[in-house]
């Protein structure tokens, strides 16, 4: 069992290790399980990793507090009562309006003083 934070879909230098874990451990012997957090808002994506993974891989999939699944979140949720069909976790945050930039740049300073040394302390696997 590998518990990682960062496994495809997300995209990454971070993620190459958990991908080469997955396609090469199995041709030991290994039977592997991943475990890792649902869906979050994050920075790089590349599906293309998940395709490289053997298919009779286990991957575990967990519910998160922390700061990226917290505004993976609470951009489903706007797109509900804005009658989208699906808000793409895979766009980054932006900040069209000048009233919406300032939130943005709150709420990172914000999660910069909370979650000084590990902003997924709230992941519990």
């Amino acid at each position: 069992m590998i518990v990682i934070y960062t496994f495809p879909p997300m995209g990454g230098p971070g993620v190459q290790r958990a991908v080469k874990f997955g396609k090469y451990l199995p041709e030991s012997g290994w039977d592997l399980t991943f475990v890792t957090v649902k869906d979050v808002v994050y920075h790089a994506y590349d599906p293309t990793l998940v395709r490289a993974l053997p298919p009779d891989i286990e991957v575990v999939r967990t519910d998160s507090a922390d700061p990226l699944r917290i505004a993976y979140l609470l951009r489903k949720l706007r797109g509900r009562f804005t009658n989208r069909d699906r808000i793409d976790p895979h766009v980054k945050v932006s900040a069209d309006t000048p009233a919406k930039a300032q939130i943005l740049r709150l709420y990172r300073t914000l999660q910069s003083w909370v979650f000084v040394v590990d902003p997924q302390v709230l992941w519990i696997p």
